[in-house]
């Protein structure tokens, strides 16, 4: 595992975040110089000023396998970015989410072609997915025209018996409200905007009622609301005449998005209005797949236990590869608190992982 761990290290302890695109660029350098000595080809790619780094044993777009993998991570305290290992745990800013698995996608194509691998393999590492991944992967499946025919993607499971078979349609919805503006000793005289979005945001949120008041619901496979961001106003004693927030909303597929927009629409109070900032579409894995089929044989073998199928709350990238006959396969290793004070993975779940994904590769051939 020391080959392992040193390309970890140097990807962690990087501040990859969407505000200092240096280092950003400094981690898929990283990820390049692994690579130094192999006969790999390398591509870079940028859309609307976002890097993505292809990786590739043979000159195509349409690899046998392609792991995919995202170095960008939440921001936080200077301590979060530090390379710390506890008993079997490996803690650290990006570990779960998702800088340890593009550590072990790394670790496994190299050992593969040091080892004369002769199939097309490839790691695809974007800066963009914790934005939604559209300058990312999206773009590299919808305009580049990358096509494996089959993506392992070591995100979202949480455990190396989990297996991801579904997850949820996001909406990131924004919305703006107008009112008037007054002396805060007298809000008679104005109207408060941010008290408009309050209103339209209980107005809405009455529509997610199974979860209120911080019960937690028996299965996460639910529609779910977040209020993440609230602006508006200069001062406390002004009545803000403006503000705006952003809600994140996933859907099950028993809620259509245009149901979801009637709601949203319903909910709007005067001087309210929306617009969708981002979405997402729903990944639904083919669980009859062979390819799909022989790997969760290999999870079993592998960790001596059964396989668990997860219905995500969460969303990866692989959402991009859903209608492009792609096998998907979101599988990681043990792991938790993603964006966390003690986001972990743990190493032996690791060296499992890899164990599994270098069979299931060298099977296809």
């Amino acid at each position: 595992m020391e080959e392992y761990l040193e390309i970890a290290k140097r990807i962690i302890e990087l501040r990859t975040t969407k505000n200092h695109p240096i280092l950003m660029q400094e981690g898929l350098k990283v990820c390049k110089d692994y690579f130094s000595g192999l006969p790999v080809f390398f591509k870079d790619y940028e859309h609307e000023g976002v890097k993505s780094l292809l990786i590739l044993n043979v000159d195509t777009l349409s690899p046998e396998v392609l792991m995919l993998g995202h170095i960008d991570v939440a921001d936080g305290d200077d301590e979060l970015f530090k390379f710390k290992i506890e008993g079997d745990r490996l803690y650290g800013r990006g570990t779960s989410d998702m800088k340890a698995f593009v550590a072990s996608n790394l670790y496994v194509m190299k050992q593969l072609l040091v080892d004369g691998y002769k199939g097309s393999i490839g790691c695809l590492i974007v800066t963009d997915e914790e934005d939604g991944g559209f300058n990312g992967t999206r773009y590299m499946v919808d305009e580049i025209g990358l096509r494996p025919k089959i993506v392992l993607v070591p995100d979202d499971g949480d455990n190396i018996n989990t297996i991801v078979t579904a997850s949820k349609y996001i909406l990131s919805i924004k919305f703006n409200a107008k009112g008037i503006s007054a002396h805060g000793n007298r809000p008679w005289d104005g109207i408060n905007a941010l008290d408009l979005l309050l209103e339209t945001y209980q107005n809405l949120k009455k529509n997610f009622s199974i979860y209120e008041n911080g019960r937690k619901p028996e299965d996460n496979w639910i529609n779910t609301i977040n209020l993440g961001v609230m602006k508006g106003g200069y001062a406390a004693n002004e009545v803000p005449a403006i503000a705006t927030m952003n809600i994140d909303i996933r859907l099950v597929p028993s809620t259509t998005k245009e149901e979801m927009i009637d709601l949203i629409i319903k909910s709007l109070v005067t001087n309210v209005d929306f617009e969708i900032v981002a979405e997402a579409k729903p990944t639904i894995v083919d669980t009859n797949d062979k390819n799909f089929l022989r790997y969760c044989s290999l999870i079993k073998e592998k960790t001596n236990n059964e396989v668990l199928y997860k219905r995500s709350g969460g969303g990866t990238d692989a959402r991009y590869f859903s209608n492009s006959g792609t096998t998907i396969i979101i599988h990681q290793g043990d792991c938790g608190d993603a964006q966390g004070e003690n986001e972990y993975v743990n190493l032996k779940s690791i060296k499992q992982l890899t164990d599994i994904q270098m069979e299931f590769i060298k099977s296809i051939n």
